[in-house]
């Protein structure tokens, strides 16, 4: 149609959702959309809705390329424990990903927009509950067979290892240093509860 201003949806779209990684929700401006996006704030709207529909958009490319292929990772495998390691190696996986900002951008946006009871709000906090319900399962899968002490309460495990997550992505923001986010993995893993080996009197 003429005088309108074609435009990668997708494109614009990874590049919007890196923009509030960067800056967060209220340190995202329309002017900023627009410089890093490269396409004028009427064609974002149109296209988008407001700021805060083009966010939720954001969200759920983030959703779809980050954050499901790590809760996705829980149902690869048939073993418990190998599943839930691998939750975590694909987390810090992504978090060292060096094409896209640091960190996690759902544990950023938890911080600024999770206590708040708009759209916004709601879908963060459904996200984590979605991701804390699956490891709860795997864990309770774990516990039945044998792979998990079934002395240990499944729903602090898994929010033991949610807040793990969290605290993954913010370490990997202060240091550029792989070794720290392997510890947290390493210890992680020796914190759920695992069940002695036969014949081990240390405990």
């Amino acid at each position: 149609m003429a005088g309108v201003k074609r435009f990668d949806q997708e494109e614009a779209l990874e590049k919007a959702m890196e923009v509030f990684w960067r800056y967060g929700y209220e340190g995202t401006s329309i002017q900023v959309l627009e410089k890093e996006t490269g396409v004028a704030r009427s064609s974002l709207y149109s296209t988008f809705g407001d700021k805060e529909a083009l966010f939720l958009k954001a969200m759920d490319r983030y959703a779809s390329s980050s954050f499901r292929p790590v809760l996705g990772s829980l149902e690869e495998y048939e073993g418990a424990i190998e599943a839930l390691a691998a939750m975590l190696r694909a987390h810090r996986l992504n978090l060292a990903s060096p094409t896209r900002p640091r960190g996690c951008l759902m544990t950023r946006m938890a911080a600024e927009k999770g206590s708040e009871s708009s759209i916004a709000g709601r879908t963060i906090r459904q996200r984590f509950s979605d991701l804390e319900s699956g490891i709860y399962e795997t864990v309770r899968r774990g516990q039945r067979q044998g792979e998990i002490d079934p002395l240990e309460d499944p729903r602090a495990i898994a929010r033991f290892l949610t807040a793990t997550l969290h605290g993954m992505a913010v370490a990997s923001n202060l240091q550029d240093d792989a070794s720290t986010l392997r510890d947290v993995l390493r210890l992680a893993m020796k914190g759920i509860g695992t069940p002695p080996e036969t014949g081990d009197e240390s405990s």
